[in-house]
C-alpha cells in the first residue's frame, strides 16, 4: 500500500471523524487526527470553541506524524465553529501551509452548508482546493448520500493519480 492521499482532520464531537472515516473507507489513504492540547470538551469547551473561532485564535496542537510532502493530495477536515473553520485546523494550516501541494476540504456544521467558509483558507494557501464537501449534522444523522461522497472523492482520486 502506497497511498498518495492523506486525511487530516480535527473533531471535537466526533462528527468530522465520522466523515473522515467514511471517506477513508472509500479511498486508499492515510489518516491523521489533529490533537488539540487544550481541553475543549463539554459545555465550556463549546463556548471556548466559538470564542476562538470568532477571534481567529490559534491553539496548541500536537506535531503530526505523517510527512505531508509525500502526499499528492491532503484532505483537511474541520467542524465549523461560529461560521468559521475550527481553531485547531486554523493552526494546522498556518503551521504546515508550505508543505501542502494540493488540498481538498470537508467540513461538518450544524447550519446549512456554505462553501464560502473556505475562501480565506484558499487565499492563505494561494491555491484552489481539488474538492469541497460540506455535511450538515442533520445530513450526517439521517445518512449521507453516497453519491455526494463519490462526487467529492472522484477529483481527489484523479489528482492523486497524476
Amino acid at each position: 500500500m502506497n497511498p498518495s492521499v492523506l486525511i487530516v482532520y480535527y473533531s471535537r464531537s466526533g462528527n468530522t471523524r465520522k466523515v473522515a472515516d467514511m471517506i477513508a473507507h472509500l479511498i486508499d489513504c492515510d489518516v491523521e487526527p489533529i490533537v488539540c492540547k487544550e481541553n475543549l470538551s463539554g459545555f465550556w469547551g463549546f463556548i471556548k470553541c466559538a470564542f476562538y473561532a470568532v477571534f481567529n485564535k490559534f491553539l496548541q496542537i500536537s506535531k503530526i506524524e505523517h510527512n505531508l510532502e509525500k502526499y499528492k493530495v491532503v484532505l483537511i477536515g474541520t467542524p465549523i465553529w461560529a461560521g468559521k473553520i475550527s481553531s485547531p485546523i486554523r493552526t494546522f494550516i498556518d503551521r504546515y501551509k508550505d508543505k501542502l501541494t494540493r488540498v481538498a476540504f470537508f467540513a461538518t456544521m450544524g447550519a446549512e452548508p456554505n462553501k464560502g467558509i473556505f475562501r480565506k483558507i484558499n487565499n492563505t494557501l494561494a491555491k484552489e482546493p481539488v474538492a469541497i464537501l460540506i455535511i450538515s449534522v442533520k445530513e450526517l444523522k439521517s445518512g449521507i448520500d453516497k453519491k455526494k461522497l463519490i462526487d467529492f472523492i472522484t477529483p481527489i482520486q484523479d489528482s492523486s493519480n497524476i
